[in-house]
């Protein structure tokens, strides 16, 4: 089994991998992050799956633990989160998040989805 994953990954390293990255390069010369619509177009927008549990992960409120089972408590709980955090992000309370060795901050942009 080791063996056969070690195989597809030299395969896509040799042959689909650069082609992707190639897209990617190209893709960076007119888009500012280059998923993000994408994301939209093919996961969020297409999609025909439930939206909430399978691309919404950051609006969910418990995943597998339900401290109620009254949907009216359980959505002012997540509303009553989110003011919160919006409360937080609108007074520049939440720090960024850092890479490597805390030297890199890591990009925020997408945190615009959130509220």
């Amino acid at each position: 089994r080791y063996e056969r994953m070690e195989g597809l990954t030299k395969d896509f390293e040799k042959n689909l991998g650069p082609r992707l990255q190639w897209y990617l390069k190209l893709k960076s010369w007119w888009a500012s992050n280059y998923v993000s619509d994408w994301w939209e177009e093919y996961i969020y927008l297409r999609g025909r799956g439930p939206i909430m549990v399978n691309s919404n992960y950051y609006a969910m409120d418990f995943l597998y633990v339900f401290p109620t089972s009254i949907q009216a408590a359980r959505a002012g709980n997540a509303i009553h989160a989110i003011m919160l955090y919006r409360r937080k992000l609108d007074r520049a309370q939440i720090k960024p998040i850092y890479l490597l060795a805390n030297k890199v901050p890591l990009c925020s942009a997408q945190w615009e989805w959130i509220v």
